[in-house]
This record gives C-alpha cells, sequence and structure tokens, in this order.
C-alpha cells in the first residue's frame, strides 16, 4: 500500500464504521486539487479537494474490498465541520448540473 493509502485506511480501521472525508483530510498526500465522483455519474461528487494519489487510494480500497461506501446525512458533514458548496444528490442518479453526494466509509466485513 501507498502510504496516503496506508493513512486513509488505517483512520478507517480505527473508527470502524461511519468515517467521513471531512474526517481524512489532514492525513498528509491527502489534499489537492481533484473531485472523486461517483462511478459512472459524471456530476456525482462525492468530495472535491483530493490528492490524485488520495482518489486512487479509495478506489483500490474499494475495489479491493476492504472498506465499504454508504451514502449518509449531510449533517455529518456539518458536524465534522465541512461541506461541499454544491446542492446535495438525494440519491445516486446522473444529474445535469453537479450535486454533492455525502458518503461515509466502514470496515469491509
Amino acid at each position: 500500500m501507498n502510504n496516503v493509502k496506508e493513512k486513509i485506511y488505517a483512520e478507517i480501521k480505527k473508527k470502524r464504521d461511519g468515517v467521513s472525508f471531512a474526517e481524512l483530510q489532514n492525513i498528509k498526500g491527502f489534499n489537492g486539487d481533484r473531485s472523486m465522483r461517483a462511478g459512472e455519474f459524471e456530476n456525482l461528487i462525492l468530495w472535491n479537494g483530493m490528492s490524485e494519489e488520495a482518489v486512487e487510494a479509495f478506489i483500490e480500497l474499494i475495489e479491493d474490498k476492504k472498506i465499504i461506501v454508504h451514502a449518509t446525512s449531510p449533517m455529518i458533514y456539518m458536524f465534522d465541520g465541512c461541506t461541499l458548496g454544491l446542492p446535495v444528490a438525494k440519491k445516486a442518479k446522473s444529474y445535469k448540473n453537479p450535486r454533492w453526494y455525502p458518503v461515509c466509509f466502514g470496515i469491509a466485513k
């Protein structure tokens, strides 16, 4: 595992479930100019301001079934003190304009 990937996994493993992007953005190497999008839905944004390494780490961790991703309330991010300045998507689908789809992570069983 690369350094950022190891740190992301360690942080999620520590809490086990309900870990938001906001909780992970203090990891060295996490921040950058990339957006993480929801698979085939181009205008469904999971998070902005990530490094390429962080985006790739999440994709690999999900594909390797080490972590799970699930939709969450934007309130989780409000409690964590950080939200995206986009309209919130109610569900995973195609949208005409960019929408934020709040998600959290947990350890896969």
